[in-house]
């Protein structure tokens, strides 16, 4: 009888055992995650602070590019579903919960920003006068391909190619079946008023489906066709406008066409508040200076038709914006030599 009420003891003492280091493992794990998580947040914070510093300094000065060392890979989304309060837009941290909206901001920039290295560059944005700074961001390890098929010296594809920060990997080719698989993770090509579709070069099939991708700039029709990889070769996702330089790098920049539309009607919306306060200004402006009156005038009616533009909704018809600048910048001048207040 004693030997069986001591066997019971020594299993409750094991049962006993193993239950308390059950609970003391438990209370570990969930220490160590509580940590993890605490490590996650603190880190997340110091990446959420550090990106947006940069952003707000690339708003300021245009122009301005600078290499930013990359702590953990940056995924990045811009979805083309926009209202009066902006569009749904965002970073998170690859691999946690850290993440952070970007409304408001224009940033064009792949949707993946990988590597060790993440390039920065702004540019200015003016329809005739300023409305803000495009932001550009990408990872080092992308690839920017210039095709240069042209002889002329009057050559736009090398000046765009010129003007690329000299941090990132962009090089210009005369043929773009001469180009191999370098083992970047993204590869953009980069073409100018060609006549024909572009081809998927041989030397890029091996890469896999969705990390080659190309743009085609339209300067007669001030349009910008986007292609992407299917299989083996490229198919025309389809096509959208821009007025001025900035715009088509935020195209070299985007991940895709959704992701540009996105931003450009983020743009829009600030065209919108900025074009109201110069129509304000003239509307001020032109009882004080009867000379001009009539010159103010004018330029009410144009500030007017470009403040129309300062929707999301009128993205496909951006290309009819371009008489309205140009009577701006008409008017301008003519102020200038009427020796009235300019309009910017």
């Amino acid at each position: 009888m004693g030997k069986k009420r001591g066997a019971i003891e020594i299993q409750f003492n094991w049962v006993f055992i193993f239950i308390a280091g059950s609970l003391i493992l438990a209370v570990f794990v969930g220490f160590v995650n509580k940590q993890s998580e605490n490590a996650e947040l603190k880190l997340g914070a110091q990446i959420v602070g550090n990106t947006n510093s940069i952003i707000t300094q690339s708003y300021v000065t245009s122009d301005k590019s600078s290499v930013v060392t990359l702590v953990k890979p940056l995924e990045f989304r811009c979805v083309d579903s926009c209202n009066s309060f902006g569009c749904d837009s965002g970073f998170n941290i690859q691999d946690t919960t850290v993440g952070w909206s970007t409304p408001v901001q224009v940033i064009f920039a792949p949707d993946l920003i990988d590597g060790r290295e993440m390039v920065t560059w702004s540019k200015d944005w003016s329809v005739p006068f300023r409305v803000m700074n495009f932001l550009y961001l990408t990872s080092k390890d992308v690839r920017y391909v210039f095709i240069d098929t042209s002889s002329t010296s009057d050559d736009k594809i090398v000046d765009f190619y010129d003007e690329m920060p000299k941090s990132l990997k962009a090089e210009k080719v005369p043929d773009p079946s001469t180009l191999k698989n370098l083992n970047n993770y993204k590869v953009k090509l980069i073409y100018y008023d060609i006549s024909t579709t572009p081809q998927l070069p041989n030397g890029l099939k091996s890469m896999p489906v969705g990390d080659v991708s190309a743009v085609v700039i339209e300067s007669s029709a001030s349009k910008i066709e986007f292609y992407k990889t299917l299989n083996t070769g490229f198919s025309l996702e389809g096509d959208a406008y821009y007025l001025g330089d900035a715009p088509i790098y935020g195209a070299i920049f985007s991940e895709n066409m959704e992701m540009y539309n996105c931003n450009m009607k983020k743009a829009l919306l600030r065209l919108g508040k900025v074009s109201d306060l110069y129509l304000d200004r003239v509307q001020d402006l032109q009882p004080e200076y009867s000379a001009c009156s009539s010159i103010y005038g004018n330029a009410i009616n144009s500030l007017m038709e470009i403040k129309n533009f300062g929707d999301p909704d009128k993205l496909g018809s951006l290309n009819g914006m371009q008489q309205y600048i140009s009577e701006v910048e008409d008017q301008n001048q003519a102020l200038m030599v009427h020796s009235c207040p300019v309009i910017y």
